[in-house]
């Protein structure tokens, strides 16, 4: 009888316990589900921050991936281009040269190298005065390079008399022009070369024979 009367008090406390139990999570229960939707709300910010930053970087991705291509395109452009004035450079008769603004030589007609006698491989790239051994580095042709055409676009019928190593003496019209190219910002010299060495041998010859006769 007493051992039923103990299990019934037993059964009382447990009661008792899982009731205050019960109760203390009903209370709790508010600030479980305050809790839960923190943990949703922080979730969802993550979610959200994560998602900003993958759109950022589809964004600059896709604006390096435009660049990159209007680099390429102009990097084309620029070899189209070239391609293209060496092709007109080329049909000129007259020995031609295209110097950058620092006067590094980028390129020459067919007629440059032919005329005197130099080959492309150790032409472009090379300082106009350093050209040659120093050939080039022509006191007038300075004048004309440094003092006068930066004080003006262009300049025609400008005469250098040099002797050249290969070919001698040499009597030449200079005319230059300066080329801004807005694309790269950049500027370019067109030096175009006649030579009127035969010109003028044959003036002075009939410069000769007018005075015998007279």
């Amino acid at each position: 009888m007493k051992s039923k009367e103990k299990t019934k008090h037993e059964l009382v406390r447990e009661i008792s316990s899982l009731q205050k139990q019960i109760i203390k999570l009903l209370k709790l229960a508010p600030t479980l589900k305050d809790k839960k939707k923190e943990s949703q709300g922080s979730r969802r910010k993550l979610e959200e921050r994560v998602e900003c930053r993958t759109s950022a970087e589809r964004m600059i991705n896709r604006q390096l991936h435009n660049e990159i291509e209007q680099r390429k395109q102009a990097e084309r452009a620029t070899q189209d281009a070239r391609m293209y004035a060496e092709s007109i450079v080329d049909t000129v008769r007259e020995p031609l040269l295209i110097l950058g603004g620092d006067l590094i030589i980028i390129s020459a007609s067919r007629s440059f190298y032919q005329s005197f006698k130099v080959k492309s491989d150790v032409t472009e790239g090379q300082h106009i005065y350093e050209l040659g051994n120093r050939q080039w580095d022509i006191p007038k042709l300075r004048e004309l390079l440094e003092d006068i055409l930066p004080k003006t676009t262009s300049f025609d019928n400008f005469e250098v008399e040099h002797s050249f190593p290969d070919i001698g003496k040499r009597i030449m019209l200079l005319n230059a022009r300066k080329i801004h190219q807005k694309a790269n910002r950049t500027q370019l010299i067109l030096l175009a070369i006649e030579d009127i060495t035969e010109r003028r041998i044959l003036e002075e010859k009939f410069k000769t024979l007018a005075s015998h006769d007279v």
